[in-house]
């Protein structure tokens, strides 16, 4: 481990300028990390990466996703739905949570992470009666461990029954 001298005198914009560890002074802080880690640390917490911006004029004025600080957070998203391509977002409160969490998987997937890395998952659902199916379904994606989350209902000009808004960590760059 290395050990790194973090002073609020050398804060500039919430940023910390580090220097080796030579003694602890009053107003200091003492932190431990493994080499090479504050290099990577600083880089990531200043940086938002807006993942699949929306095209001009869509009716979704969202970036499907943001990295920012280590976390990608993905945007609240239903089971994707387009008859003409065949995509359909499913018939029951079960096949919409399974069809949802398969389509924020591939969005982190795509950033190299997964549903295994999630931290905090919102459920968006219309409908409180349809809550019992809706977890039903939404345990089997967390096989190692279920994540922080809550439920909040929603109404939007949609047929979706439910979508998820979800934090994840991000795979090192």
């Amino acid at each position: 481990m290395g050990m790194v001298h973090l002073h609020r005198k050398n804060c500039i914009n919430n940023s910390f300028l580090v220097r080796p560890w030579h003694r602890f002074t009053r107003g200091s802080i003492k932190i431990a990390f493994p080499i090479g880690t504050l290099t990577t640390l600083k880089r990531t917490l200043h940086i938002i990466d807006f993942i699949s911006q929306p095209e001009p004029n869509s009716i979704r004025p969202f970036s499907r996703a943001t990295r920012a600080g280590g976390l990608i957070f993905v945007s609240g998203h239903s089971a994707p739905h387009n008859p003409a391509n065949s995509i359909e977002r499913g018939d029951t409160p079960g096949a919409q949570v399974r069809n949802a969490l398969t389509f924020s998987d591939s969005i982190l997937r795509a950033e190299g992470s997964s549903l295994q890395r999630v931290v905090q998952v919102t459920i968006l659902i219309t409908d409180p009666a349809n809550y019992a199916a809706c977890n039903e379904e939404y345990v089997k994606h967390f096989p190692n461990g279920l994540p922080a989350h809550h439920t909040a209902r929603f109404g939007v000009p949609t047929e979706a029954i439910v979508g998820f808004y979800c934090i994840a960590m991000a795979a090192d760059r």
